[in-house]
């Protein structure tokens, strides 16, 4: 698993951890371990924010903006077609809500509303610094403001987050996940390698982090709650894809009891959000046994 992520990785990695925060933390990784594994999980918890291209300007163009409160972080939440059934699109790791704007204009043109919002440090919400439990939070808090929704088209990290947010009781109907991690945490000793920290210092990073926000990277693995989750799900995947393995994928689908696979050929991890068989595929399966739910916003 670990090679298949490295070399997609690779890029982003250079970009968050650049030549001097990266022989500071190797330096420190010898010299002063305890410094160096803060200074790692801070950076970690730390999404970039990149600029929209043109391409989602204009697939969001027009869309009514609200704003939704998960903790301590302001949710910026968008929305087009109301009226249908809803839909909740979540993005991954370092994204924003409308890089799967490709989604909006067809499941809107098949009678749905389509919600979607940028994670708690990313895109136009606030905050610096979030990890896989605050994604949780904001999935759980956007579908109750919603009154519940249809379905959650998620990718990446929002896959993950949706899955667990649905096994504490989420109200949504059913799942379509695109490139669906096994174990996000699994990230954090992949990049501290990349870099070139000991084990010892990726393990207390990873200490730092589960006592800062009270939990375990354990509680957060999708497939921990696959089993018991009654919802449909399909997924779908592509070999090409270098942060997520086909086995995660499949392993994941072998454990949830209403599932499929849909396999793609030479969409890596990002171009599948926005290719047009991937979004005819998905708007055909949420179009099956729409359920009718209507927006019902918490005060």
């Amino acid at each position: 698993m670990t090679e298949t992520r490295q070399f997609d990785l690779e890029k982003s990695t250079n970009v968050r951890f650049p030549g001097l925060v990266r022989f500071v933390m190797r330096t420190g990784s010898q010299l002063a371990p305890k410094f160096a594994a803060r200074r790692f999980a801070s950076q970690f918890l730390t999404p970039m924010r990149a600029p929209t291209p043109e391409r989602e300007l204009r697939w969001t163009a027009g869309a009514s903006r609200h704003h939704v409160r998960s903790g301590d972080y302001d949710l910026a939440v968008w929305s087009a077609g109301l009226g249908g059934p809803q839909i909740l699109l979540v993005h991954g790791w370092s994204g924003r809500g409308s890089q799967l704007g490709a989604f909006i204009e067809p499941l809107v043109r098949a009678g749905f509303e389509v919600n979607w919002f940028d994670l708690p440090a990313h895109g136009k919400s606030t905050g610096r610094q979030a990890g896989l439990v605050h994604a949780v939070e904001a999935v759980e808090r956007v579908v109750d403001w919603l009154g519940g929704v249809h379905t959650v088209v998620g990718h990446s990290m929002g896959a993950a987050a949706t899955t667990v947010a649905a096994s504490r009781g989420a109200d949504i109907g059913r799942m379509a996940y695109l490139a669906p991690p096994d174990d996000v945490g699994s990230y954090l000793p992949i990049v501290g390698k990349m870099i070139g920290l000991s084990s010892d210092v990726i393990e207390d990073a990873q200490r730092v982090i589960e006592a800062r926000y009270g939990i375990l990277f354990d509680d957060f693995i999708p497939t921990r709650y696959a089993a018991c989750l009654e919802q449909p799900l399909l997924a779908l995947h592509d070999p090409s894809d270098l942060e997520v393995s086909v086995a995660e994928v499949e392993r994941l689908v072998e454990l949830w009891p209403d599932s499929k696979l849909h396999l793609t050929e030479g969409l890596s991890h990002r171009r599948i959000v926005r290719d047009a068989r991937v979004v005819s595929c998905v708007v055909d399966y949420v179009s099956e046994r729409p359920n009718g739910n209507r927006r019902r916003r918490a005060a």
